[in-house]
């Protein structure tokens, strides 16, 4: 729960349903709404929220907004201690009617809702170019094979790590996890080494691996360092990074031979970690930069 990352404001449910069970004792009742709604509202102050299991290694992640979810909730825990708050003035003067109370509720509900919508920087403007973002990549998220590679002896990789993307069948949401798509083609002998970039942001020396005998666990050893890549094929993995802060994530992975630099393969993707949303060339509900090299080297072995 909450209290466990540091997030007390999940509580202000527990004082909400008691603040309603209580709702004949409107003094009681009021004071337990209000602390409700404090609790709910101490949730702008949070910077990140964690995000999976604690106990099996949960993560953090950045908070880059809040729906219209979280402001119903704290609209409808604000009216409801409104109400009780103002059910204790009925009691003692009379002039006070119904009436007049349900006008205060409404209008902060549309204080509430005009916070949302109407400021330029409000959330929902904020939704609406996150949105326009997220479908203007995913336009641009295909995969494209110009030229499939037979017999290849090395590939050259821009980073030692991908990712994959798949579809939980229980709640249709999109789930990742990270992959090492050089050493599991080594791995199953679909190349005889593979490179890997010293320094993905410069023109760094390139590490190169070999696959060894099956008995030596250390397969994986760089052997050599050189200036110049070896391998016949380069594969550049480049990040969209202009996105983050609609906690969107995406790349462009480009394949391209060594000795013309003509692109032979490209597949893209975006991810918006938020709401677990993918857009993308998937397959079966599974996406997978090592599949897809797979299916460049025409192998189906993994």
């Amino acid at each position: 729960l909450g209290i466990l990352d540091g997030h007390f404001s999940w509580y202000a449910n527990a004082l909400y349903l008691i603040a309603i069970f209580k709702y004949k004792s409107s003094e009681s009742s009021s004071i337990m709404g209000f602390a409700a709604l404090i609790l709910a509202l101490s949730f702008l102050g949070a910077s990140t929220i964690e995000l999976g299991d604690l106990s099996s290694g949960g993560h953090g992640e950045k908070i880059t907004g809040y729906g219209l979810g979280y402001f119903l909730w704290v609209t409808s825990i604000g009216i409801f201690s409104i109400g009780q708050l103002l059910a204790i003035k009925i009691k003692k003067d009379e002039k006070l009617s119904f009436f007049k109370v349900i006008i205060l509720q409404c209008v902060f509900l549309m204080a509430v809702l005009f916070s949302y919508y109407a400021p330029s920087n409000s959330m929902y403007k904020f939704n609406e170019s996150k949105q326009a973002v997220f479908s203007e990549r995913c336009e641009k998220s295909i995969e494209n094979v110009s030229q499939k590679i037979f017999s290849v002896k090395g590939i050259a990789f821009s980073r030692n790590y991908g990712s994959s993307y798949r579809k939980n069948k229980n709640d249709g949401l999109w789930y990742s996890s990270g992959e090492r798509p050089a050493g599991y083609l080594l791995y199953k002998g679909l190349i005889d080494f593979y490179e890997i970039k010293t320094s993905p942001n410069g023109e760094g020396l390139y590490e190169k691996y070999i696959r060894k005998v099956a008995e030596d666990p250390d397969y994986r050893k760089p052997i050599s360092l050189s200036s110049n890549r070896m391998s016949e094929y380069f594969v550049e993995i480049v990040p969209y990074e202009s996105e983050r802060e609609f906690n969107l994530y995406g790349e462009t992975i480009t394949v391209s031979r060594s000795e013309d630099n003509v692109i032979i393969a490209t597949t893209s993707y975006v991810y918006d970690r938020t709401n677990k949303i993918f857009c993308g060339p998937s397959i079966n509900d599974e996406y997978s930069q090592l599949k897809f090299m797979a299916r460049l080297l025409d192998s189906q072995d993994l």
